[in-house]
């Protein structure tokens, strides 16, 4: 059972706070929020599909063809990509290429396209709404290649806040915008989107002090989230938990993020292959967790298919 519409209504709120919808009719802020807080992936596909019918909508996030992905139709997803790339895609479509490759499970070749991708002497973060992908693939490429410089590098390019945020102990969580995203924390914890890939960049190159910092205050601002009544994305708490080494309390927070239905989009990045949840793939609970998820979306995508039948 999805989230109520009433709920829907009280969850698009946060994402309207600091996003109001470029589109009128509200096809996308509903897509946004199904797939981001209520894990109705099917239905966001129906949204956006409505959404683009409209002469006025234009394709600007190649997203389509990484939600088929996301819910296991990987022939309608090879079909959206193939369109994209016979027009032009609005930005840049590497982000969907990616995807594609961890949905094919090519994890080391999504990896290096978004190094080679996001390293180019060309490349200008702007903060697209792929690059969120790419960036997290990249992290984990340098860090497994024995690059992790290069990684910590890279985002303190990308946000020089980090210098100052993994050396001052006091800032206040609500002042928090690294990335040059329009979304500065629609998304709960998004302020701290980056915080937890920074924090293992650090503490791969041997700054111990200074990826607990930014562990202090990835967890300020869930905190000042949670006294505010609003909307917590658990994997967010799961990702610091588990960088802290507390397994059972990281498992903790994923479950309660499935419950909540907010770990559903772009599961394949943010649970399945998700390097920070490595040391624990193989305990009980989360093969449990991924083998929900998979019947769940398995369930979504049989109904998408019988509405369209």
């Amino acid at each position: 059972q999805f989230t109520s519409r009433a709920a829907w209504n009280i969850r698009a709120a946060h994402i309207r706070e600091l996003m109001p919808s470029p589109d009128p009719t509200g096809d996308g802020l509903t897509a946004w929020t199904r797939l981001l807080l209520s894990g109705d992936v099917a239905g966001g596909i129906r949204d956006f599909i409505r959404a683009e019918a409209r002469p006025s909508i234009k394709r600007t996030l190649n997203e389509l063809p990484i939600l088929y992905y996301v819910i296991g139709d990987l022939q309608t997803g090879d079909a959206q990509m193939e369109a994209g790339r016979q027009t032009s895609w609005i930005g840049s479509g590497t982000a969907a290429e990616a995807y594609r490759l961890l949905a094919y499970g090519e994890i080391e070749e999504a990896r290096r396209l978004a190094v080679a991708t996001l390293t180019a002497p060309n490349k200008i973060w702007g903060g697209e709404h792929g690059d969120v992908i790419l960036l997290r693939l990249a992290v984990d490429a340098l860090i497994e290649n024995g690059e992790a410089h290069r990684a910590v590098e890279f985002l303190e390019k990308l946000a020089p806040e980090y210098a100052q945020y993994k050396v001052r102990k006091h800032i206040d969580p609500q002042d928090f915008s690294p990335a040059p995203i329009p979304l500065k924390s629609a998304w709960s914890s998004f302020p701290a989107l980056y915080f937890a890939d920074y924090s293992r960049a650090l503490r791969a190159v041997g700054d111990k002090a200074g990826a607990n910092q930014m562990l202090h205050h990835l967890e300020a601002v869930l905190e000042l989230r949670r006294k505010r009544g609003l909307v917590i994305e658990e994997r967010h708490a799961a990702e610091a938990l588990a960088l802290r080494g507390r397994t059972d309390a990281a498992l903790d927070a994923l479950e309660k993020a499935e419950r909540d239905r907010t770990i559903y989009y772009r599961w394949h990045l943010v649970l399945l292959h998700n390097e920070i949840f490595a040391g624990f793939r193989d305990h009980p609970r989360f093969v449990a967790l991924v083998e929900k998820i998979q019947r769940d979306l398995s369930r979504q995508r049989e109904q998408l298919q019988s509405a369209k039948n």
